[in-house]
C-alpha cells in the first residue's frame, strides 16, 4: 500500500531532477563542473539528512515517513517558487 505513492513520488523526481540540474548548469556555464558537483552534493546531503531524521523517529506507524516527505515536499516547493523565474544570464553572443 505504501509502495505506490512512493513510486509516484520517485517518478516525479526523475522528471524534475534532470531539468533542474540542466538549469543550474546554464546559470554558470563557465563553471558547469562545479555546479554539477554542488548539485549532486546537495542531493546526497538532503537524502542523508532526511535519513538521519527518520532513523530517530518511531517506526510503529508510517506517519513519521509521511510527515518527513511532506516537509521535504514543502521545502522543495519553496525553492522551486523562489528560483523558478530566474533565467540564464545573457552572454551577448
Amino acid at each position: 500500500m505504501v509502495l505506490i505513492p512512493i513510486m509516484i513520488m520517485q517518478f516525479g523526481l526523475a522528471l524534475v531532477f534532470p531539468s533542474k540540474a540542466a538549469k543550474a548548469t546554464t546559470l554558470f556555464p563557465e563553471k558547469a563542473g562545479k555546479v554539477a558537483a554542488l548539485f549532486g552534493c546537495a542531493l546526497f546531503l538532503g537524502g542523508s539528512s532526511a535519513s538521519a531524521i527518520m532513523s530517530g523517529l518511531p517506526v510503529d506507524t508510517l506517519l513519521p515517513l509521511a510527515i518527513v516527505l511532506m516537509v521535504l515536499l514543502m521545502i522543495m516547493s519553496i525553492f522551486h517558487i523562489k528560483t523558478g523565474s530566474k533565467t540564464a544570464p545573457s552572454t551577448g553572443l
